[in-house]
Parts: structure tokens; sequence; C-alpha cells
């Protein structure tokens, strides 16, 4: 009927936190909804608000963010996600190295002025090594379904 009028993402949150706080399943969706179609979280927000609201597909798109940023954590992000997620965000990055998941490409003389290239399904599957239980279960009929045409992006 109508459309919600809340624009600001910290005001989703708050509703996020109050209907899963008072069991409001249909308003806590709409919530998870509007704040994963906005993409305006970064990766380590989105992993403390999923752990602190249950919301476990928002997990391992979030590591896998995560693991792929060319800069480190910062002591801040450190220290919101706790010892053992930073120490498995740093054995995750690790191995996408060692693996050589990662290309990096000049794009001009300047250092800090790169191209990042990643194995995609290489990282997804480091962090479902590293985050054995962020590991989605696909129903199977949704795995048997065929893919959607690709649209192509200009």
């Amino acid at each position: 009927m109508y459309g919600p009028v809340i624009s600001h993402i910290d005001d989703w949150i708050a509703l996020l936190s109050i209907s899963t706080r008072y069991v409001f399943d249909k308003i806590r969706d709409l919530a998870i909804s509007e704040i994963s179609t906005r993409g305006v979280l970064d990766p380590v927000r989105k992993i403390t608000l999923a752990e602190s609201y249950n919301i476990p597909h928002w997990l391992s798109p979030a590591y896998v963010d995560l693991v792929k940023r060319p800069e480190p954590l910062s002591e801040a992000e450190a220290e919101r996600l706790g010892l053992r997620t930073m120490v498995r965000v740093a054995r995750a990055r690790e191995i996408v190295r060692d693996r050589k998941y990662v290309s990096t490409m000049a794009r001009s003389y300047f250092p800090h002025d790169r191209i990042y290239a990643f194995n995609d399904g290489g990282i997804l599957e480091i962090v479902q090594e590293v985050w054995p239980e962020c590991v989605v279960k696909v129903p199977a009929a949704a795995a048997t379904a065929p893919a959607p045409p690709a649209v192509p992006m200009f």
C-alpha cells in the first residue's frame, strides 16, 4: 500500500534491532531487505550486524569482500570484529595470496595505482573453508533450477 518512508541507513538498522528484539518478523525482513538493497555497508559493519541480528546470508559475501580488500584491517575494525574473526581474516588473506587467487597490475607509475583481478570462485571456497559455519545450504530445487539469462552490462 504505502512504501517505506525511512531514508537513512541508521534508521533501518535501528528498526532491525527493534524488530529482532520483539520478534516482528515481517518488519525485520523488510529492514534486512532495505539494508541489503542500499549496499552502503562496509564489510566489517555488515559482519557485526549479521552476527548481532542473526543474518547468516550476509556473512559469506561480507567475508569475501573483506578478504579481497587491498587495505589491511585497521585497529578499530579489528576491535569491532574480535580476535577470532580478525585471525580468520588474516588466515584467509594468506591462503588467497599463497594460492595466487589475486593478481595485480600497475595502471601507471604511481605505486598505489593498481588494478586487482580476483579468482572469485576460489576466494569463496577459501571463505567457506575458513568459516565453515557460513556455508549456506541451497535447497535441492534451487540447485537444479536453470540460471537466469545473462544481462549485458554497459
